[in-house]
């Protein structure tokens, strides 16, 4: 399937260029190869036999010092240094499953299922501000100049301050059955793209929330259980300019669907170029001119964007992955079975870990190495 997919992808996007000892440890993780090391693991939700499974995402801060912000289950955020030492522990409302952003100004923004939104100073471990949203998120929240961007479970899109002031929000049509992650939007210039649960495709002005415009995606959004559901979880990622056959285009917009389609739309006007059945759990990774395409049947491709030919694609898994990352000149990429996979740029299998527990979530990038979290709770560096 991601032969096919490869095949015309590299002809929709010629010449674009983009703005092993094994053995179980105590904690429970399986090592195929020395290439990856466990450095720590710390338990983020403090979880009961029973209790639900945790998606919450980590926030890297780098400065003035190295510190990891997470929120977890128990409805506590925990502030580590990188080598895994818990600095403080802030009690929130109740459980968070989001992803966790840090400010330019030293803020960590955080939310929790009640729809709460949390600015916590990771220095003092104290909670500077709060905001009561329309309904959680479960996404990651978005950087942008002067402030960021949050994306609701109920289609809202909101824009802060970095001191927690709401500047306006924007509200699409409700959805019907859904998947419990969300995607985040794209920030683009003076314009950001965002895909909602009910199929719309929308492009808003950054500075207003204006609607640019609106692209229904879907024929329908209604299914009957969840593995025939079309769920957006990925984040779209912006093409700046290629060819379909002999037809140039100047801006398009990558989006796709888990359990769907991978599309590539007009950022101009969200005008459908291209679409191709295939389910993708992730965010697909653009680095030097090449973009690395992760499938959710355990395949990544890889594509020279500068000639739209195909360097590589290899199966590495029978589950769903996500990712890849990019850190020390390799990819990173995780599956929903709980292995961890370290590839070498040209498809080089390079080394697996195994960790006891669903990942649902792409691996995190820091500066000491890449942190991974697992439902029941662990999080994880390893390099």
């Amino acid at each position: 399937m991601i032969y096919g997919l490869v095949r015309r992808l590299g002809l929709l996007l010629l010449a674009v260029t983009l703005s092993c000892c094994a053995g179980l440890s105590g904690d429970g993780f399986w090592l195929s190869s020395r290439a990856i090391q466990r450095v720590w693991s710390v338990d983020v939700d403090q979880r009961k036999p029973g209790d639900p499974a945790g998606f919450s995402q980590p926030a890297i801060v780098t400065s003035p010092d190295g510190k990891i912000v997470i929120a977890g289950r128990d409805a506590r955020v925990r502030v580590y240094d990188f080598n895994g030492s818990e600095l403080h522990r802030i009690a929130i409302d109740e459980p968070s499953d989001c992803g966790a952003l840090a400010l330019p100004n030293g803020v960590v923004v955080v939310g929790d299922i009640g729809g709460l939104l949390y600015g916590i100073d990771p220095a003092e471990g104290s909670i500077l501000w709060r905001y009561q949203l329309s309904s959680p998120f479960f996404s990651q929240p978005v950087l942008l100049q002067g402030g960021f961007l949050i994306q609701t479970s109920d289609n809202r899109i909101y824009r802060f301050s970095n001191d927690g002031e709401k500047q306006w929000s924007y509200a699409g049509s409700a959805g019907g059955l859904g998947i419990y992650l969300t995607s985040s939007p794209l920030v683009v210039d003076t314009t950001l793209y965002a895909v909602l649960t009910n199929g719309d495709a929308v492009a808003l002005k950054v500075d207003s929330g204006d609607l640019l415009w609106r692209r229904q995606l879907l024929l329908s959004t209604d299914a009957p259980v969840l593995s025939e559901l079309r769920a957006p979880i990925a984040t779209p990622v912006m093409l700046r300019q290629g060819y379909i056959g002999i037809e140039k285009f100047e801006a398009a917009i990558l989006v796709g669907f888990y359990q769907g389609d991978l599309l590539i739309l007009s950022a101009r006007d969200g005008r459908q170029l291209f679409a191709k059945e295939i389910s993708i759990k992730s965010t697909p990774l653009v680095d030097h001119g090449t973009l690395y395409v992760a499938t959710a049947s355990g395949e990544l491709a890889s594509i020279d964007l500068a000639t739209g030919a195909t360097q590589w694609k290899q199966k590495f898994t029978d589950g769903e992955l996500l990712g890849p990352v990019l850190w020390k000149d390799s990819l990173w990429l995780a599956d929903d079975r709980g292995s961890v996979l370290r590839i070498s740029r040209d498809g080089e299998k390079r080394g697996e870990i195994a960790f006891n527990g669903r990942i649902e979530r792409m691996p995190t990038v820091t500066p000491a190495g890449i942190l991974v979290r697992t439902g029941l709770g662990a999080l994880t560096l390893i390099r």
